[in-house]
């Protein structure tokens, strides 16, 4: 199905009555029972908020929660960890409301080596290990880490992104059971909806994606995400961070307004547009799977003049087969080898194609690496390699092309971005960068569409994962399912998710992203059942039965090939139906 994905849409807080302290949609601990986050969640929904829940009033000493998994809440003993760089000043700030609220801020800076500054204040160096649980073994345990340094990550895009994942990754050793829960902040890198104005701080998206990876590896660490706003001082960003520091959430503040991201089903699918005869499609990583897969469709739709970049060329006889079948029916295709990181590399081919080709007027960025291995702690060699070949190269072909008059500029992301990926931190993070500079090209006016993908059934870099929808909440989808989400997506805005999900299954399995997901494990309607669809085709014209057999028929086809759009005009067995899933349609 495909889902859109409402970053940082505004939450509706909950009425709180009298002197209560409420956060997560839950109040003090004589109202707080095992699973009422759950009935909270589902009241809220049914009310016709939409939207979890969440309280963010001014309270004169907000709780610390010790666990969101405790019969009851309690007031921390240990203190609370606030990691904190030297120039935006909201750790101080931070540390500040901390000591006035009775708790114990210990802030810790970026340095060259272990110091001791002033009372419960250290500089260290992230990168060293030794030097991390030196600390923590003096100074532990703490009640949260606030993590802060990824504020002032400076220098390039690449290098900002690469430090500010490095002194996220560097807390990990001291989370796990019975260890400090975690809030990673950024500042401005997160989009708005209804915003007009871009966010700025990329570098610091790359968070988001780490952050839900942890959520879903360690949910005992109670793993949140807050988005500070820019427009504000550090002592208002420092009021905003103490009270949403123990949120599991995914919020941002944005004026008075606090905001969460939110998975919500996206509804219906545009037609599908006509591409330009008379122009060129760059698609980097275009021999991959999903590159070849994409020029298909493109050729499809109408596209004459394919570019498809690649590090290696052709180097098989399966592609060499379908780029002459794309050939064969009139479509050009030039395969430079190029690497879409290399910004020397990625001008010297624009410039060719300016001087030897139809016009520029679409690419399709669907690069990309991901680690053979999984690990919770990537060297910075693997760091650099994964975000090289997905973020890099976005950014590149974003700044090379700010000036072309583009009809698409399309980002292939991963469900990671959104969900997490098990000892791939770094790749989400990585995709979760491309879904901010979507949104930023949006702000400014230049063509963006981000599309979130799930795996492809048999293709790109899940060509090996067995079925998974039963056993994880997430399977494979079909590439004919694929193809047509991307033959209707492409021509809107926006960042849309394409996914094959059961989310019941998949809270239950990771028990993760409850708040983020909750438009998704919200009741959905039942199906007409067979009594109301004969009253309705009896109902109806020669015209409107038809409509509603065609729409009967298509969900049917739909729910039982996982989900997703389907093209009424294919064969279901190219659609990659096999003969008990055709029994199955009979019977139903």
């Amino acid at each position: 199905a495909c889902y859109r994905v409402t970053v940082l849409c505004a939450v509706a807080p909950p009425q709180a009555k009298g002197n209560r302290n409420v956060m997560l949609g839950f109040a003090t601990k004589d109202d707080y029972r095992p699973g009422k986050a759950t009935k909270a969640l589902a009241e809220s929904l049914s009310a016709g908020v939409g939207k979890m829940a969440v309280s963010h009033q001014a309270q004169a000493k907000p709780l610390i929660f010790t666990s969101c998994r405790a019969g009851h809440y309690e007031v921390t003993e240990r203190g609370a960890l606030v990691t904190q760089t030297r120039g935006t000043g909201i750790g101080a700030a931070l540390a500040q409301r901390a000591a006035a609220a009775g708790v114990t801020p210990l802030l810790l800076y970026q340095g060259d080596g272990f110091a001791a500054l002033h009372e419960n204040s250290w500089s260290l160096d992230p990168a060293n290990p030794l030097e991390m649980a030196a600390f923590w073994r003096l100074h532990g345990p703490a009640e949260r880490v606030v993590h802060l340094w990824a504020l002032d990550a400076g220098g390039g895009m690449a290098e900002a992104q690469q430090a500010a994942l490095r002194s996220a990754l560097a807390v990990l050793p001291w989370l796990g059971q019975d260890g400090p829960g975690l809030t990673l902040a950024t500042r401005g890198a997160q989009p708005q909806a209804g915003d007009t104005e871009p966010p700025e701080a990329l570098a610091q998206s790359v968070l988001w994606g780490l952050g839900r990876t942890l959520a879903l590896e360690q949910p005992e660490c109670r793993v949140g995400l807050v988005d500070l706003d820019p427009a504000k001082d550090a002592a208002d960003c420092a009021a905003d961070l103490w009270r949403m520091a123990a949120a599991q959430d995914q919020l941002a503040t944005r004026g008075g307004a606090v905001r969460a991201a939110r998975l919500e089903p996206g509804g219906d699918m545009p037609p599908a547009p006509a591409l330009r005869p008379d122009a060129s499609y760059l698609i980097t990583g275009g021999l991959g799977a999903l590159g070849l897969h994409s020029a298909e469709l493109l050729a499809e739709m109408g596209a004459r003049h394919l570019v498809l970049t690649s590090q290696r060329g052709v180097t098989s006889e399966g592609q060499r087969e379908r780029l002459e079948a794309l050939r064969a029916r009139g479509v050009t295709c030039h395969t430079p080898r190029a690497d879409a990181a290399d910004a020397d590399a990625m001008q010297r081919l624009l410039e060719e194609l300016r001087a030897h080709h139809p016009p520029l007027k679409g690419i399709l960025h669907a690069a990309g690496v991901i680690a053979e291995e999984p690990t919770a702690q990537p060297d910075a060699a693997r760091i650099a390699a994964v975000l090289g070949a997905k973020a890099a190269g976005a950014w590149v072909l974003h700044t090379l092309t700010e000036d072309v008059p583009l009809d698409l500029f399309i980002l292939f992301s991963s469900a990671s971005a959104l969900l997490g990926l098990r000892g791939h931190g770094e790749y989400a993070g990585a995709n979760a960068f491309l879904d901010a500079l979507a949104a930023h090209r949006r702000a400014r006016g230049l063509p963006a569409l981000g599309i979130t993908w799930g795996d492809w059934a048999g293709a790109g870099m899940a060509a090996g994962a067995g079925e998974g929808l039963a056993e994880t909440g997430l399977g494979a989808l079909l590439p004919a399912q694929a193809r047509q989400a991307l033959r209707c997506l492409t021509g809107i805005q926006g960042h849309h998710a394409v996914l094959r999900a059961d989310w019941a299954r998949f809270a239950e399995t990771f028990g993760a992203h409850q708040a983020f997901l909750a438009p998704c494990l919200a009741p959905q309607p039942e199906a007409a059942a067979p009594g109301r669809l004969q009253d309705a085709l009896q109902a109806a014209d020669t015209a409107g039965r038809e409509r509603l057999l065609r729409e009967h028929l298509a969900a049917l086809a739909c729910a039982i090939a996982g989900g997703g759009a389907l093209d009424p005009a294919e064969n279901l067995l190219a659609l990659g139906f096999d003969s008990l899933m055709l029994i199955t349609l009979r019977n139903r």
